[in-house]
């Protein structure tokens, strides 16, 4: 099957599945981008930003938690 094909197949397949959400392609990609935001960490503002869809495993998993810094990443907590 030639590449343009399979992406039409592709994309219509997602059109369906949109459809069951009542969203369309343009929706998708605006809430896409919008997961991928960067945002300040929680732990540490100051130091790095994160995508807004990680906010919640990062607040868990975050290295500069507790005061910690990037050169502490590799220990156990």
């Amino acid at each position: 099957m030639e590449v343009n094909q399979k992406l039409e197949q592709v994309n219509s397949q997602l059109d369906e599945m949109l459809k069951t959400l009542d969203w369309e392609r343009d929706d998708l990609k605006k809430w896409y981008e919008n997961q991928q935001t960067l945002v300040p960490c929680p732990n540490q503002p100051q130091h790095h930003s994160i995508p807004m869809s990680l906010v919640e495993h990062h607040k868990q998993h975050c290295p500069m938690d507790n005061g910690q810094h990037h050169h502490d990443m590799n220990k156990k907590k």
